[in-house]
């Protein structure tokens, strides 16, 4: 045999014995008749254990009862044939109660069960605990009536006390095993709420006590004491959560229990039989409404931390738009700073020289000036767009672009500033279009960002090509300068915001924040792109920008 199946043999053979124990002590409460107990919580731990670990397991609910029953009659000087007929028919009603038990529980309460909702609580009670004990009871006393082991003047009382026995056990312990797990309770229970969990249990057990009259029985004799139990429970269910609530329903029957045999019931009867009766009754009652409430409680804890959640997630959201918008803000300025620069360099150059504006050169030169302008006008009327409309796009759509079309309005665009320092533009850009999916106001801000940085950067008569290369998964559009270079430390934090200006300094003395790489690199990580920065062959740097193709 394998060891897996060896596995399953021990976990049969262990259950089995479990089972027969659990059994002989519970059958210690047994009055009227030897094989049915008011106080039987192997249906719930069967029908529990069944429903979460699988219906192969059967084998020792069928070989407990078995053994315990034949036992049971047996002591009671039942002969060898009816004996082993009753423990037959007894052991097969309880693989009936658990199987069905098992089934109704993944039906209702799915696989692994759990407690999804309060109203689940109601199924638990009918299907899960009444129908099957139905089962158990009936096939279980006719399997007693048919050997001749219970008077027909018994099977009322035995009904009654069988049934309600197995929904009292079944309703405390199945949903035991309707948790995923319980070793997060107890590392809860040790680390945060142990002292809460250990004075609430203590007091519960105090209180029980207190009902059956073991304590202070002269102050609270002609009070209606079992109730005082129901505040602390709905305490455990709201605080401690539903496994703790489980726990304490154990404690409660528990004690009860034990008080009545040691005669201070809870529920004081004429034998101590109906006190058991009545005290699984109750048990049943406190069960239902601490697990309701504490499934209700939980309920209400996931929908809270779902709204913190999307709480959260509105507050990030928000700071994104709001940092979108400072970039975008920070990015409109940037861009204007440039054909500004422009004008200025185009209308110092026209004081200095008065000549050329009456010269064959005054059209040539208006109509960059009036590029300037319109370049402008442009960038304005884009970020505008969104305002006139009445709302904040923290990001344009994508859109066809041409890269090699928006590379040569680059390149015109600075043009002029290139030409009053006398530096020679050269592109490297194919003749048909490229086109991609993409946000091209972003793109133009980026290559224009390092066009405009290479030419003031750049020495008088310097040389600066604009370059677009294809492959076959990636765009690449680089700017090589022969400026001053950026040492190689810096390269790596030049698109941070961190590094400005690398000791060198525009060679005219044009503006410079600073801002534009910073501005370059959070808009290419918008596109989904990559920025770099590399030393030039024949010094100087490039700057390039990578899109997906």
């Amino acid at each position: 045999m394998t060891q897996s199946r060896w596995r399953e043999i021990l976990i049969i053979v262990a259950g089995a014995l479990g089972y027969f124990l659990i059994g002989w002590l519970s059958l210690r409460f047994a009055l009227t008749q030897a094989n049915a107990s008011a106080v039987w919580v192997l249906s719930g731990l069967c029908i529990g254990s069944l429903a979460r670990f699988g219906d192969r397991r059967w084998p020792a609910v069928f070989l407990g009862p078995l053994l315990l029953n034949y036992v049971i009659a047996r002591q009671n000087g039942v002969a060898y044939g009816p004996a082993s007929l009753s423990a037959i028919g007894v052991a097969l009603a309880e693989v009936g109660e658990a199987l069905v038990g098992a089934r109704l529980t993944r039906r209702y309460f799915g696989s692994p069960p759990t407690l999804a909702s309060p109203g689940s609580i109601s199924a638990l009670l009918f299907w899960v605990s009444f129908v099957p004990a139905l089962v158990s009871m009936g096939g279980g006393i006719l399997s007693l009536y048919l050997t001749g082991l219970i008077p027909p003047a018994n099977i009322p009382a035995v009904a009654v006390t069988w049934t309600l026995g197995n929904v009292a056990g079944t309703s405390t312990c199945a949903p035991l095993f309707f948790s995923q797990s319980w070793r997060g309770w107890i590392r809860d229970r040790l680390h945060f709420r142990v002292w809460e969990s250990l004075a609430l249990l203590a007091v519960l057990l105090l209180l029980v006590q207190t009902i059956s009259g073991v304590h202070f029985s002269g102050w609270v004799e002609r009070w209606p004491k079992s109730w005082l139990a129901v505040p602390l429970m709905l305490w455990i269910a709201i605080r401690l959560g539903r496994r703790t609530t489980m726990v304490a329903a154990l404690l409660i029957m528990g004690t009860g229990v034990a008080q009545t045999v040691r005669g201070f019931p809870v529920f004081p009867a004429d034998t101590p039989e109906q006190s058991l009766l009545s005290l699984q009754l109750f048990i049943v009652m406190v069960t239902v409404l601490g697990l309701t409430v504490s499934t209700l409680a939980h309920q209400l804890r996931l929908q809270r931390k779902a709204m913190e959640s999307v709480l959260a997630s509105q507050t990030l959201l928000e700071t994104m738009v709001m940092e979108e918008k400072s970039v975008l803000a920070a990015t409109a300025m940037h861009d204007l700073q440039s054909p500004l620069h422009g004008i200025r360099s185009l209308l110092e150059f026209a004081r200095d020289r008065p000549e050329r504006l009456s010269g064959t050169d005054r059209e040539h030169l208006l109509a960059d000036m009036q590029a300037s302008v319109d370049r402008m006008l442009s960038m304005v009327a884009t970020r505008l767009a969104p305002v006139k409309a009445n709302r904040v796009e923290a990001v344009t759509p994508a859109e066809p672009c041409d890269l090699c079309a928006l590379a040569r309005r680059v390149v015109e665009a600075e043009a002029p500033a290139a030409g009053s320092k006398g530096i020679v533009l050269h592109t490297a850009i194919p003749e048909a279009p490229v086109v991609v999916l993409t946000e091209a106001i972003a793109v133009e801000h980026i290559l224009g960002n390092f066009l405009s940085n290479a030419v003031k950067f750049s020495a008088p008569q310097a040389s600066v090509t604009l370059a677009l290369e294809r492959s076959k998964d990636t765009i690449r559009l680089c700017v090589a300068d022969e400026g001053p270079g950026i040492p190689e430390e810096d390269r790596r934090d030049i698109f941070s915001g961190r590094i400005r200006a690398h000791g060198a300094q525009p060679t005219a003395g044009e503006p410079s924040s600073g801002l534009g790489l910073y501005l370059a690199g959070r808009l290419a990580e918008r596109l989904g792109a990559r920025v770099s920065c590399e030393a030039g062959e024949n010094g100087g740097s490039v700057f390039s920008l990578s899109l997906p193709a």
